[in-house]
């Protein structure tokens, strides 16, 4: 298959009709009739992974994250994008991104089956009931510092914030991978006193607080890596006869 035909897949299997207005995700570098034998799957086309696909002869990289963001009026080797699409194009590289078509579809529904999370739904519904988000039960009830261990463990990651009670007991939670901070008002109408997310301010952390929220702060990258691993499965069931290479980044956030 050519890159044309397995984006037109991509595009069947995720709609690009739940982009959020605001995203530029899609097809950012297109090759549209180069056959494609080895496929990238990462979280962003940083650094690493564009000069990865060009050392091991890649034909396509298909990212969460889009590499051109906002509109390029041009392209340098100066700038971090415009050195990457060069990179891209000289390689003859493709690179197809699924954002917030994929938030809306999958990423909260993958984040609440990583959570072991029960009687599940959509938290924040958009078109066709669709959503960011999920809120849910735990497989039992535990105190809030007992679930940042549990968080910790099961997305794999050192550290998590947290913005509440530590010996608080909950069994309902929403989790918005990503950044979804904004959202802790729509947990408590959902009957989860506890939002797991990303990007949290210290603001929204201590208004949350105040409201009876608490908020896990797992970072952006912590609960959103999951998907080089399911998107690589996905794609290895869609494109038996493609190669597929998960690269999973180092989290670019350390603690010290």
């Amino acid at each position: 298959m050519n890159v044309r035909e397995i984006t037109e897949v991509l595009r069947r299997e995720y709609p690009e009709k739940y982009f959020e207005k605001w995203d530029s995700a899609g097809i950012q570098v297109e090759f549209k009739e180069r056959e494609v034998r080895k496929i990238i799957v990462a979280l962003e086309a940083d650094d690493y992974v564009t000069d990865e696909a060009v050392k091991i002869g890649a034909d396509l990289i298909v990212t969460h994250h889009p590499l051109i963001f906002s509109g390029l009026k041009s392209i340098s080797d100066g700038d971090v994008v415009g050195r990457r699409v060069m990179k891209l194009v000289s390689a003859g590289v493709s690179l197809y991104s699924m954002h917030t078509n994929y938030d809306n579809l999958f990423m909260g529904r993958d984040a609440a089956e990583v959570m072991k999370l029960t009687d599940s739904e959509v938290f924040i519904a958009g078109m066709d009931g669709y959503g960011i988000g999920m809120v849910g039960n735990l497989p039992r009830e535990m105190s809030v510092s007992e679930l940042c261990g549990y968080v910790k463990n099961v997305f794999n990651l050192k550290t998590v914030a947290l913005y509440g009670h530590k010996d608080e007991r909950v069994s309902r939670v929403a989790v918005v991978p990503g950044s979804g901070k904004e959202f802790y008002p729509d947990a408590l109408k959902r009957g989860a006193n506890v939002l797991i997310t990303g990007d949290v301010s210290h603001h929204f952390g201590v208004d949350a607080v105040m409201a009876g929220c608490s908020i896990i702060d797992a970072g952006h990258y912590g609960l959103e890596h999951i998907f080089v691993d399911i998107m690589g499965e996905r794609l290895g069931r869609l494109f038996k006869d493609a190669d597929i290479v998960k690269i999973l980044s180092d989290n670019p956030i350390e603690y010290i």
